[in-house]
Parts: C-alpha cells; sequence; structure tokens
C-alpha cells in the first residue's frame, strides 16, 4: 500500500491564531472573539468564478474555497499540480443540512409588514413558493464540493460525508483508504462547521453546555465557534511526481461505530487498545477530542490513561473553540503547529461523533508547520 502524505493545511476559524498555538501563547476562545461575520470571496477567487456559479455559492462554499486555496498553495509552493495530476485528485467534504426556514419566514414578513401573524400562517404554502431555486442549489450537500472540484480541476471524484463532530476524521480515513490503493493519486478534504448558528447553538444550550457570558470562556464548557479547514493529501507516487514537500504522513485512522448517543469508556478503550504496538511503543502525543463537556472529557481521560499510560497530552479545544465537524483537522492543524510538540513524534488525534462513534488518527508529524499565510489566522 502507498504512504499518503500531508503537503497543505489551512484553517480559517473565528478565534483562532495558529501562530499563538505555535508561541503557546494562545488565549481561550470567547463567544465574543467567535460571533460570524459574513463570508466574503478574494477579488481574485470572484473573478475566477463564473457567474452562474457565484449565483449559487452559499456562506460555508466561499470559506471552503478560502481554505482550499490556501491550503493548495502551500502545497504547491515550488511546483503547481500538472492537468494530469488534477485529474486524480479527490475531494471530500463533510455535509450539514442547512435549516433556513426562520430566514425565508422572516425576509417575507418584510415584504409583506401588511400581514398580520394568522394571515402569515395562513399562506405558508406561498412563503414556501417565493423561495427562489437558486437558493434551494445552495443547500445541496454537495454544493461545497462542486466549487472546490470545479475551481481546481480536481475531478478524481467527489465524496460529501456527514458524521457530525467526528466529520473531519472520517474525510481522512475515506480518503486514506482509497489513496493507499491508488497506484497515484491525492486528495483535498475540507470540512466546514458551524456550532453558533441558531439550531445548533439552542440544542447545546438547553443541555447547559454552552458559556453564555460572551466575554468569559470557562473550562467545564463547550466555547462554540464557527470554520473552515483544508487539506491536501497526496500518496507518495504523486508527491515522488509533484516534488511538493510533506509537512506530515498520515499512517492510519482507526474508528469504532457505536449506536450510543456518546462514545462510552469502553468504546475509547476499545478503539485505543486495538492500535498497532508499535504506534503505542513510540509514547505517541494524544490529541484529545475533549470539546469542553465535562462527562465526555471524563469518560475520554479514563479510558487514554489507561489504554495509554505514558503518552503526553494536547487539548486545543479550550483555545481553537468547537466548530462540529472541522475538530479532528484543526486539532492536527494546531498539533502540527505547536512548536512543544517535536518533529518526529507521532501523533493520536482523536474525534467523536453524536451516534457515529470515536475514531483515532495516526500522524506522523514531519515538519511544523509553517504559518505564513494571514488565511491560517482568524477569520472574520
Amino acid at each position: 500500500m502507498a504512504s499518503v502524505y500531508l503537503t497543505g493545511i489551512a484553517v480559517r476559524q473565528a478565534g483562532l491564531d495558529l501562530a499563538d498555538i505555535a508561541r503557546q501563547e494562545a488565549a481561550f476562545v470567547t463567544a465574543e472573539a467567535a460571533s460570524k461575520g459574513v463570508a466574503v470571496l478574494s477579488a481574485q477567487m470572484a473573478k475566477d468564478i463564473a457567474r452562474e456559479d457565484r449565483a449559487i455559492l452559499s456562506d460555508a462554499a466561499i470559506r471552503s474555497l478560502t481554505v482550499a486555496d490556501a491550503a493548495c498553495a502551500m502545497a504547491q509552493q515550488q511546483l503547481a499540480f500538472s492537468e494530469e495530476a488534477r485529474a486524480l485528485i479527490n475531494v471530500y467534504t463533510t455535509a450539514e443540512t442547512v435549516r433556513d426556514f426562520y430566514e425565508i419566514l422572516y425576509e417575507y414578513r418584510i415584504k409583506h409588514p401588511e400581514l398580520t401573524a394568522a394571515d402569515l400562517h395562513a399562506v405558508l404554502g406561498r412563503v414556501a413558493g417565493s423561495v427562489h431555486p437558486l437558493r434551494l442549489f445552495r443547500k445541496l450537500p454537495t454544493n461545497n464540493l462542486y466549487h472546490i472540484a470545479k475551481f481546481f480541476g480536481f475531478i478524481g471524484g467527489g465524496y460529501p460525508l456527514r458524521s457530525m463532530s467526528l466529520g473531519g476524521l472520517s474525510l481522512l480515513e475515506h480518503a486514506l483508504f482509497k489513496l493507499e490503493d491508488e497506484a497515484q493519486g491525492g486528495a483535498l478534504l475540507c470540512g466546514v462547521g458551524d456550532m453558533i448558528k441558531a439550531d445548533n447553538f439552542e440544542a447545546f444550550r438547553k443541555m447547559g453546555l454552552i458559556e453564555s457570558d460572551p466575554h468569559r470562556p470557562q473550562t467545564d464548557k463547550v466555547n462554540v465557534t464557527h470554520g473552515a479547514v483544508a487539506l491536501m493529501l497526496e500518496n507518495a507516487a504523486l508527491l515522488q511526481r509533484s516534488g511538493h514537500v510533506a509537512l506530515a504522513q498520515i499512517v492510519s485512522v482507526h474508528s469504532r461505530f457505536d449506536g450510543k448517543i456518546h462514545s462510552q469508556q469502553a468504546d475509547w478503550e476499545a478503539l485505543l487498545s486495538g492500535l498497532p504496538a508499535a504506534v503505542i511503543g513510540e509514547k505517541p502525543v494524544v490529541v484529545m477530542y475533549d470539546n469542553g463537556a465535562p462527562n465526555l472529557r471524563q469518560v475520554e481521560n479514563a479510558a487514554v490513561f489507561k489504554a495509554l499510560p505514558n503518552v503526553d497530552i494536547r487539548r486545543y479545544k479550550p483555545y481553537t473553540g468547537y466548530a462540529g465537524s472541522t475538530s479532528g483537522l484543526v486539532d492536527l492543524a494546531c498539533a502540527l503547529a505547536d512548536k512543544s510538540v517535536e518533529v518526529g513524534r507521532t501523533l493520536l488525534v482523536n474525534g467523536m461523533g453524536i451516534g457515529i462513534g470515536c475514531a483515532c488518527a495516526v500522524v506522523k508529524k514531519l515538519q511544523h508547520l509553517p504559518i505564513d499565510r494571514p488565511v491560517l489566522g482568524e477569520a472574520s
């Protein structure tokens, strides 16, 4: 099987600056820092996208294109992919349900101020009929994938996946499985998450998991945010041909499905005890999933310290915030940027998704992540 390498990575997540992670100077992210602005496409990218495609760009697609462009630029610093190579590159994206009926209802109400609440209820069918068809295209789970594949010419294959907050590691697992068996190939992975949108935020608020003070982060609460992350992967054959620089080797991804809402200690223990002895013997750095929820932290801690008693631990979500689908890949970016994690160390990046299970990515750090592009910093 071919080895798989990471050659580019970019993060754009509100409240996060990877330069601070690299210097160990990051502060806990607050709700105020994670507030959401409008996603704006760069003038250069907008110029290169056809008018009909710009009309169906969603907020998530704009953020996806922005980080994908930065990850590709990092990979191609020395030499651009050939057209032949682009045809071999697959695209993997996370997909979330877009629930915007309240926005549609609000817009309709603004246009028809003469309607009372009773009148509005009576014409709900007309409200739904007022939705522009282009809005429906923006809501498709393939929207991000379509724009990325078309813009970059990556036509090896397209895979929109939905695995909740395990989404990032699921992308990695699927891409690795395919790339290891291909004679030559690459993959662009892109995760977008938004835990401050109304439905996600309200669910966590009702469970008492979210810090309500916008200026005061806490270690026993989930500090929610939004953002996007992209990774460029190349297998050994494509890397040799492209001449790109490898930042890390993706050794393996292990996952364990369970039908429970949250993975229990036994699930984590079964996952970690199944790791190869060679990995465990290297005293890896474990990057914890720990999204801030106390009960999840307790379960993960107990399993890790039982299965892997001689490991170093890193927890990045207090500083990055929790955006859902981006979490595993953002954690990986932080570990690569973190100067306290030495080059050559083996990383175990943990992840978990509601009703999906838990997973762990085994990654060999080959270089410290260079922090030289503005897109690696805070989202606007």
